[in-house]
């Protein structure tokens, strides 16, 4: 189980870095090119596609936010898209030190500290079933009738 949640955190450890550090990050001006969502199994997910200009260069991101951002109802992911119309004005976040790294939304948000909790006490019960039973059922071993 230990090695199950070291996957999982290995695999956000870079979203969850740059959704900190995101934070602190100047903000520019980026035009909206397109806005949508993508539906992603039972989630829907922002898909907004923008520009922004850093030192006379262009850059292109879709990057709403690094520690995802998703609606379960197609009306609530319409009223996240509505905020960023095709051709309007938006404020991003990007990296002084890689300015082709951009958010829209910086930061971790709640919902991401309670899915690590939620993942953590889960696998942690899974892995310690025997003493959890132990404790529930003391002096009961295997095959204890």
């Amino acid at each position: 189980m230990l090695g199950i949640w070291l996957i999982g955190a290995f695999r956000y450890a870079k979203p969850f870095t740059l959704a900190l550090k995101s934070k602190a990050w100047p903000l520019t001006t980026a035009k909206v090119l397109t806005s949508s969502f993508d539906r992603n199994g039972m989630m829907y997910v922002p898909k907004i596609i923008y520009r922004y200009k850093i030192s006379g260069q262009d850059f292109t991101d879709d990057t709403y936010t690094y520690m995802g951002d998703y609606a379960t109802s197609k009306s609530a992911i319409q009223k996240t898209i509505k905020r960023f119309p095709e051709g309007s004005d938006i404020s991003v976040h990007f990296d002084p030190s890689d300015p082709q790294q951009s958010v829209i939304v910086p930061g971790v948000h709640w919902v991401q500290y309670v899915n690590l909790a939620a993942l953590t006490l889960i696998l942690g019960s899974i892995a310690f079933i025997a003493e959890i039973l132990n404790f529930i059922f003391p002096g009961c071993q295997p095959n204890c009738h």
